[in-house]
């Protein structure tokens, strides 16, 4: 029988973990420890984001951004969900250079908060730059009816509106 409950030990791990990353300069036994505490409480919030930070700061995007995504879709807090989706799509799009699974992530959110401002717009870009028009006309459209974009921003972004359009041959817009 276990003398010690799951979250107890987990906290104990993730305390570990940092005194082998702190004081030892050990990544490896930390890791270890880190995930001996997911593994004794899956939901640990302090040994997930221990874990993404120590993949970061190796530069092992991939596993950041895969306990990103986990966390993700197992958060019972629909923002925290939503945060975590959103730096998952940011490492998927910038250090990995994985459209696909940033588009994927940012889609995510957008399920989760309809018209999320960061979001949408970069999804509108990654629509924009793959030329993938029927994507991008609606959340540009959206983007540009906005209220919150400056002017010559609104103007930029109904000018790219009228450019999908077009490329669509809908030239009724």
């Amino acid at each position: 029988p276990e003398i010690t409950p799951p979250a107890k030990r987990a906290d104990m791990l993730v305390a570990m973990a940092g005194w082998y990353q702190r004081d030892l300069g050990d990544a490896a036994a930390a890791e270890k420890a880190l995930e001996s505490a997911m593994a004794a409480s899956p939901s640990n919030p302090l040994a997930f984001r221990a874990l993404v930070e120590l993949h970061s700061q190796r530069g092992n995007w991939l596993r950041a951004a895969a306990y990103l995504t986990c966390a993700s879709g197992s958060a019972a807090d629909p923002i925290e969900a939503i945060d975590l989706a959103l730096e998952a799509a940011e490492i998927y799009r910038e250090h990995l250079r994985d459209t696909d699974s940033a588009i994927e992530q940012y889609t995510r959110v957008l399920e989760r908060s309809p018209g999320h401002p960061r979001a949408t717009a970069a999804l509108a870009e990654l629509a924009w730059v793959r030329k993938d028009w029927t994507s991008a006309l609606p959340l540009l459209e959206n983007m540009a009816g906005s209220a919150t974009h400056a002017l010559d921003e609104s103007a930029r972004l109904w000018h790219k509106v009228a450019w999908s359009a077009q490329m669509l041959g809908d030239m009724e817009r």
